[in-house]
């Protein structure tokens, strides 16, 4: 039964009935084989990596200049409108920085 039901959406397989396993046939000879090898297409440098890195060290630089910036600003709240909503907010930041920390291991 499974392998009409392999055949019939052409995967062109068979059950071993002693094993209870599928193999697959072997690919045609008209096919070409793959002419590279995991090892010529892998890159020859980490430039790219490296390029990353610093592309998102730099926006993480940008992101803690704006959040200084709104903290010297008491995050645009006057201190008199200060409820326990904004002191909640601000633990709930607080936690996420100290995540981050624990994360990057400083």
């Amino acid at each position: 039964m499974i392998a009409t039901i392999l055949s019939a959406v052409g995967l062109g397989s068979r059950v071993r009935s002693s094993e209870w396993s599928i193999t697959h046939r072997a690919a045609p000879a008209t096919e070409p084989k793959p002419s590279s090898t995991i090892s010529d297409t892998m890159p020859k440098s980490n430039d790219a990596a490296l390029a990353a890195f610093i592309s998102g060290k730099s926006k993480i630089g940008d992101l803690l200049t704006r959040i200084q910036a709104a903290s010297a600003d008491h995050f645009g709240t006057e201190p008199e409108a200060v409820t326990w909503g904004h002191a909640g907010s601000l633990g709930l930041v607080t936690e996420r920085f100290r995540e981050i920390a624990a994360f990057l291991r400083v």
